[in-house]
């Protein structure tokens, strides 16, 4: 998938077709329309963190499956049921592989990640779906539990509606269980006017990306 990746956009789907039949991939992979979607490099950055590590935030590519279960193989139950509203016990590559294929448009997803002795490794991970119908989307973001109060929830909300901005989006909206006090707190440390309401223990919050 990583070489796909960097192949020429008219060739992708192509190599993806061989690659199926040569069982060097999953039978089900998710074909993309490559020769409309471009992966946008210009949201690219680096963000270092009070202790002086280094966070690279880059948008998510399909290759990024892996590294995306083995981030969540590694995250606490209860920072599976803060995600996910459930507790869930396996990331399948059903599950797993809608995350990892997006249009960086209506729907975009930034990583965090740091390299360790095994390369590249994902600590972090925040994304927005466009809500049908509107110029809203519904973000959502998870830090893997050993880089919790470092800033990077802050970060990677910030983050995203600058993007969100540049792609037409007009705010953001987020279901929040009442428990994740971490989100709650970055959402409502912003700079946004917030609007929210709370039913069956679960906040659903909106805000226009209008600072107060």
């Amino acid at each position: 998938m990583s070489l796909i990746g960097i192949a020429h956009p008219k060739f992708r789907n192509q190599l993806l077709k061989a690659a199926k039949k040569l069982h060097y991939v999953y039978e089900d992979q998710i074909e993309l329309p490559w020769d409309r979607i471009e992966y946008p490099k210009n949201f690219e950055t680096t963000m270092t963190l009070r202790e002086g590590t280094d966070v690279f935030f880059r948008p998510i590519k399909p290759a990024d499956e892996e590294p995306l279960r083995d981030m969540f193989y590694s995250l606490s139950e209860e920072s599976i049921y803060l995600r996910f509203f459930m507790p869930l016990k396996e990331m399948s590559h059903q599950r797993a592989q809608p995350f990892v294929s997006v249009d960086y448009k209506d729907e975009l997803a930034i990583v965090g990640t740091i390299h360790d002795t095994s390369g590249e490794k994902l600590i972090a991970v925040g994304r927005y779906s466009k809500n049908p119908g509107t110029s809203t989307a519904e973000v959502a973001f998870l830090v893997q539990d050993g880089w919790h109060n470092r800033g990077i929830g802050t970060f990677l909300l910030e983050y995203l509606v600058k993007i969100a901005k540049e792609n037409g989006f007009t705010g953001f909206t987020a279901a929040v269980l009442h428990e994740n006090k971490n989100m709650l707190q970055v959402i409502h440390n912003s700079s946004y006017k917030i609007t929210s309401k709370f039913e069956d223990g679960v906040y659903h919050i909106s805000f226009p990306f209008v600072e107060n």
